[in-house]
């Protein structure tokens, strides 16, 4: 498991590789968010093209509950960047989860697209 984090302006770029539990991604999260208050609502992509991650449709449901309770620090706008299609569909059913908690993700197969797509302006 390995999380590499880059704010570049307003974005927050976050690096997944390796596979990780709910927990892994609270313990990286929420330390690193509580350092960036004050700094204004973080827009967040989540760069998950090395993850070897298959989560659950439960696991996918947990992240979207934890991300919500991030509203505050982070934007309710998460883009998504995966490997392949099979983890582009379980990128599509966390969009779903994640409007059942007040988000709004996006998946996506390329960097560009996400960072055109969460960009300042568009939000």
């Amino acid at each position: 498991m390995e999380f590499e984090f880059k704010r570049t302006g307003a974005i927050l770029e976050v690096h997944t590789s390796g596979t990780y539990s709910i927990q892994d991604i609270q313990f990286q999260f929420e330390p690193l968010l509580n350092r960036q208050t004050g700094k204004g609502h973080q827009l967040l992509v989540v760069d998950a093209t090395d993850s070897k991650q298959s989560p659950s449709a439960e696991d996918l449901q947990a992240v979207a509950v934890f991300a919500s309770t991030l509203l505050g620090r982070i934007t309710p706008r998460i883009a998504l960047v995966v490997p392949d299609d099979f983890r582009f569909g379980l990128g599509r059913m966390l969009e779903i989860f994640g409007e059942d908690a007040g988000l709004e993700f996006r998946v996506f197969h390329k960097r560009l697209d996400a960072l055109n797509w969460l960009s300042p302006e568009r939000c």
